[in-house]
């Protein structure tokens, strides 16, 4: 959980705990950063992110658990 959207969100969960994660657990792990304030200008090392509103959680609770997903959560 981030107050807004960065960077170094992706090489910690990219990085750090997915590989941890999946080696323990023996199956794809999907990379969610949730976030208060998102920015979709911020510069980003992944091509494309997968971005959810809260009200949109089911959609990503099925999506692609290769993708990197960002949920907006304002409150």
């Amino acid at each position: 959980m981030k107050i807004q959207h960065m960077p170094e969100a992706w090489w910690q969960l990219r990085k750090h705990y997915q590989p941890v994660l999946e080696a323990y657990t023996k199956v794809p792990v999907q990379c969610v950063e949730i976030v208060k304030d998102f920015d979709l200008q911020m510069p980003f090392p992944e091509d494309e992110i997968s971005y959810y509103e809260l009200r949109d959680l089911d959609k990503l609770l099925v999506s692609d658990p290769h993708d990197f997903a960002v949920l907006w959560w304002p409150r």
